[in-house]
This record gives structure tokens, sequence and C-alpha cells, in this order.
């Protein structure tokens, strides 16, 4: 295929336009209608399904922000609960007589029966300078005072994360929440402390014993079985809770699984701020951010939402989830309606193309037949139907009666036509090709019949030393008047001929003596039919400059010489209808320079779409105006044809036009 020149652009443009259209049209009825239904539903259904999607989402997360926000506050209010309620009952731990008297029997004894209480819990008892003075069973004690220790020596109930602080083995690493009071002897508040009680649980275990960990089966009905977020080890999926304490320790609440290593790097700042959870526990640390808010995070391509309680400067409680795990029930819920639609979509398909092949039936059986009318069988008739068919059925079997018929008239026109292009052929044989132009004589004529064949005639021969032209026209039009044509147009040459092949008289004389012998003729043996012919008939003498000619009943031919335009006379009736007829000849000087323009009644009678006709003072006019220009003859004639056919215009040509111009050649 070759492209058409053009943009390269636009061109590819159309080509692809060209092809779905072929693609479209080479499609069956059943085909174009699914295509169809799906075009249409497809879109309307998505566009559709996409807004409420994005309806629902953001609705989603409307909820989910609420929900999130109040479960990180209500993390916040068990962590302080639990941390309020485990100071109240260390501090009344350390009131009794057991640990105020400092005995490191007596309070052994005490706090093994206190971890009986609360198995989570180390507890550790030690005196103002840190030597350990009593524990729990479990528990193991160094001399060093760790910071929260410090605190409570200062006579303040404290807690917070400590490292290896109440361990006195330290091939193993550990770390715990610690909450510690001071402890008095004489159980006074204006009293230094003389020791001070501890409690250690561990990091894993917190979520358990402040409740936390209870929140996740509270948060929606599925999160039993969501998984929890570890960003630390990869799952992008589902849901975590931790608190973060200044500045940058990050307590994974849900820590179970880890291993104590990988604790202690979350708990250490330098390590919690390089790791997957930064973006939240540097958001958690904002000083500038309110005390609840709702907060979006898109990290390594993937969107996380956090709800982040403050509960005070040093403390913040997180709850985060995955874009993904929040939308999944909304997600599903959607695939499971659009592979509903799929599946409407598929069986109307199916439904349609049933119908279709139904449908086409009847339209085969019509197929058929028209293919059969087409290769001109119209032996088969589909049959008698009731419904819509047997309408079809019954167009189909007139049609092709109609048809048959029209053929057998199209055959019969089929030979009319060839025999009027026969004749059209015959009759431009009549019509002499090349006019014998001289050194003194330019000739040029044209002939533009109504019909298929046409009645005028135009005519030049040589009869030395003239030059004789003919323009005629025979009654009426078509093939009759064409008929007759032939005849008056061989007679008249043949006369003409006879008469100026002897060398004595006049070219007047001759002209009248051929004219009358045709008339006499043609009335004689033809008069019955009422056919007749006009003619101008005129012959040149360029030795004399002199003209003679015979207007039978025709149009006076228009004469232009020395800028004056005038009408040749007539000279006698038309040929064939009077057998006794007389023509009068006349003469008129032509000098080197003039021009002669002989025409039919086609010219003047020329008619526009309106009815309005060319007319005589049109033409003379003209004639006026072109030969001023003193033009070839072939250049005069095209002038007056082409003026001629402007005004005829989009009408149809109301007669023959027959044209014919002579120019004797010299200056003026």
């Amino acid at each position: 295929m070759s492209i058409p020149e053009g943009r390269p652009a636009k061109r590819l443009s159309a080509l692809r336009l060209s092809d779905w259209r072929l693609l479209w049209e080479n499609r069956t009825l059943g085909e174009k209608l699914v295509l169809s239904v799906w075009l249409s539903l497809v879109p309307i259904s998505l566009a559709i399904s996409m807004a409420a999607l994005a309806t629902v989402e953001r609705f989603t997360l409307q909820q989910l922000r609420v929900e999130m926000l109040r479960q990180a506050h209500e993390a916040n209010r068990r962590f302080s609960t639990w941390e309020k309620g485990h100071l109240s009952s260390l501090t009344f731990l350390a009131q009794l007589r057991s640990i105020s008297s400092l005995n490191p029997k007596v309070s052994a004894r005490t706090l093994s029966t206190a971890s009986q209480s609360y198995p989570r819990y180390n507890f550790f008892l030690k005196a103002s300078d840190g030597s350990p003075i009593a524990s729990s069973p479990e528990g193991l004690q160094n001399k060093i005072l760790n910071k929260v220790e410090l605190r409570a020596l200062t006579g303040m109930v404290s807690n917070g994360l400590v490292s290896n602080g109440l361990i006195s083995d330290q091939s193993s690493h550990f770390s715990c929440f610690a909450s510690s009071v001071p402890v008095r002897t004489n159980r006074s508040p204006q009293e230094v402390p003389k020791g001070v009680l501890s409690s250690c649980i561990a990091i894993n275990e917190l979520g358990r014993v402040t409740g936390v960990d209870d929140l996740r089966s509270h948060f929606n009905e599925e999160s039993k079985d969501t998984p929890r977020l570890d960003l630390v080890r990869g799952n992008t999926r589902g849901i975590a809770m931790f608190q973060v304490l200044r500045p940058g320790l990050m307590l994974l609440l849900e820590s179970r699984g880890y291993t104590q290593e990988e604790r202690e790097r979350l708990l250490d700042p330098r390590e919690s701020l390089k790791s997957a959870w930064a973006p939240f526990i540097r958001y958690a640390m904002n000083q500038n951010r309110t005390m609840e808010n709702f907060a979006r995070f898109r990290i390594d391509g993937k969107v996380y939402y956090a709800a982040i309680d403050q509960h005070n400067n040093n403390q913040s409680s997180l709850f985060v989830i995955d874009q993904e795990t929040v939308f999944e029930g909304v997600h599903r819920l959607f695939t499971w309606l659009w592979a509903g639609n799929i599946a409407a979509l598929v069986t109307s398909s199916v439904v349609i193309v049933r119908i279709c092949k139904s449908l086409s039936k009847p339209i085969d059986r019509v197929g058929m037949v028209l293919e059969r009318i087409s290769q001109g069988d119209f032996s088969l008739e589909l049959p008698v139907a009731r419904g819509p068919q047997g309408q079809l059925f019954s167009y189909v079997n007139r049609a092709s009666a109609q048809l048959k018929a029209y053929l057998a008239d199209s055959e019969a026109l089929t030979v009319t036509n060839a025999q009027l292009y026969q004749a059209r052929r015959i009759q431009d044989d009549f019509l002499i090709q090349n006019l014998p132009c001289s050194d003194t004589v330019d000739l040029a004529a044209s002939f533009n019949p109504a019909y298929e064949i046409g009645a005028d005639w135009y005519d030049a021969i040589t009869a030395h030393p003239f030059t004789i032209v003919v323009v005629a026209d025979v009654c009426d039009k078509g093939v009759p008047s064409a008929l007759y044509m032939s005849v008056f147009r061989s007679l008249l040459r043949l006369n003409l001929q006879r008469e100026f092949s002897v060398a004595d008289g006049d070219a007047g004389s001759k002209l009248r003596q051929a004219l009358m012998s045709v008339n006499r003729y043609m009335a004689d043996n033809h008069g019955s039919t009422g056919m007749f012919a006009t003619a101008f008939v005129g012959a040149y003498d360029p030795g004399q400059h002199l003209l003679s000619y015979v207007v039978a009943g025709h149009e006076s031919p228009l004469i232009h010489q020395r800028g004056v335009v005038s009408a040749l006379t007539l000279g006698g009736p038309a040929l064939g209808l009077f057998a006794q007829a007389r023509f009068q000849p006349g003469h008129c000087q032509l000098d080197p320079g003039s021009y002669l323009l002989a025409f039919s009644d086609g010219l003047p009678d020329a008619r526009n779409s309106h009815g309005d006709a060319f007319g005589h003072a049109r033409v003379r006019a003209l004639f006026a105006q072109l030969a001023a220009a003193e033009p070839s003859a072939q250049s005069l004639l095209d002038g007056v044809s082409a003026a001629a056919l402007s005004h005829i215009g989009e009408a149809e040509q109301f007669d023959d036009l027959t044209l014919l111009t002579l120019r004797v050649k010299g200056g003026t």
C-alpha cells in the first residue's frame, strides 16, 4: 500500500482510521452488536465503578482515621493506666515492713510472693549505694544503679527503658522496661530514701501486660487474620503498634518473634532512626504536631497510614497500617462486582450471538436468492411466510420480478444504444474532418448534437478556385431527422460537385442549380413526410474576393468586414417543401481580414436554466467583439462555442448547435 503525500502523523492517523473502519465493516451483525454492547457498557461501568470505588475508599479512609486515632488514644490510655497502676502497686509494696526494713531474708520472701502474683515481672531491692539486698527468684542484680533507680533515690517514682541495669550476668544482653520507687525505713515522705524497689518486665511482654495487644482484635473483624506489619523483616502488609520514647527509642509492642538483638537495635536511637521505621519515629518526635494526628506515608512506593497519639512530649503511641490492607475488603468486593459484570456481559454476548444467528437465517436465504439474481438466475422464489420475514421475502420476490423485466428492457435498450452509437459513428463520417484551408482561406467548424445523433451538418468542398461551405439543419431532432440529414447532405454534396465541375457559368448560378435539384428530388419523393431542411451554401472566390451564396430558409450568416457586422439576405425557402421553389443567389465582397460566421438555429435558441434564449442580438455583439481582435477561424469558433455553452450552463441543450467560421487571410 502506498502512503499518500502529507504530514506523516496525519497519514498514519488516516490509515489507522481506515483500517478500523474496514475492520468494523467486515464484522457480522452479531459481532457488531456484541462489540457495541462491550464498547458502550464497559466504559460506562468502568467509570461508574471507579467513581464508586473512589467514594468508598474515601469513606473507608475517613472511618479508618477515626478508628485508628481512637485505637492510638486507647493504646496510650492503657499504657498510661498500666504505668500508673504498676507504680502504685510497687509503691504499696515498698511501704511494707518486710521491704522497708531492708532485711535481705524477709525482703526476699516478700519479693518471691510478689513474683508469684506478677509472674512476668522481676523484682529487685537495692540499698542507696547500689548494693543488692534481695530479688525475686529469677532476678539477678548488679551493684550499678541505673537512671530509673537514681531518679527513685531522689524521692520520685520513675520508670523507663533500661539495658543491663538490673542484671549482674553480663554474658546475656537484656533490656527491659523498669519501674522504681523509693524505699524509706520509717515510711515518712520527708525521709531520705534508704533504698530503691524496682520491677523489670521484658519488652516483648509489655504489650501483653498493658493490654495494648488486645486492641488488635478490636480493630476490625478481620484483624485477627491480618499479619503484623514488619518493615524490618520486609513484611510490608499488616498492622503494627508501638511506642516512641525520646530520644528515638522504639518499643514495638507486638515484638513476639523478634530476636533479642533485633529488639535491642530498635531500642538504640542511632539504630532505630536508620531502620525502616525511621519516618514514623521522626514524625512521632515532632514537637510542632498536634496531640492527635493522622498521617499518610509513602515508603519505597508503598503507602501507609499512621494514627499518632502523643501522651506527653516524651512518649507517643502509633498505630500503623498499609494501604493494601485498608482497602483489601473494598477491592475484593469490587473485584467480585466486576466479575459479575463480566459474567453478565459474556452471557449477554452469547444470547445476542444466538439471537442474531436465528435472525440471520432468513437474511442468508435472501442473500442466496439475491446472489442468484445477480448471476442472472431468476428461477428461485422465496416462500410465503408471516410477519416481518414474510414481508421481506415478498419484497425480494417483487424486486426479482421487476428486475427481470428491467433487464429485458435493458437488453433491448442496449441494442438500441449500440445502434445509436453506430449511427453516430456513421454520422461523424459524414462530417468532413479535415477542412480545406488554404493560403487565402482559414476554416473552422463544429457540431454539438442535442441528442445522441443530430440533424445538423456542415460541409466544405474545394472546387478550384472556389472554397464551398455549407451549414444546414433538418427540421426536428433525433433519429428520423438524422436519416433525412444523410440524404440531404449526400444529394447536396453530389450536386455541388457536379455543378462546380463545369467551368462555365458563375458561382451563384451553380449554387442555385444545385439547390433546385436537391429541393425538387426531396419534394417529389419525400414530401409526404413533411421533412425539410434549411441551408446556407456559400462559394468564395479568392481571386475576386467575392462570396456567392444562397440562404435557403436558414439563419442568416454574419459578415464582419472593416469593423462592421452585417447579415446575409434570405434567398429562398427551406429545401423539400415545394418542388417548384426558386432560389435567389446573393453576392458580397470579402476582402482580406474579413470574417464569416454561419450557424444553425441552435445558437440563438440556446437556453439557460431560466428559459432565456441566447438571442440574435447577443450573437451579433459577441461576433463583433471576437472578430475585432483578428483571431484565427478556430479561435473565433471556440469563443462563440464557449459563450453559448456557458449560457446553457447546467440546463439541458435545447437544439443541435452547428458553427462554421471563415477568415479571409491577408491584411485589411
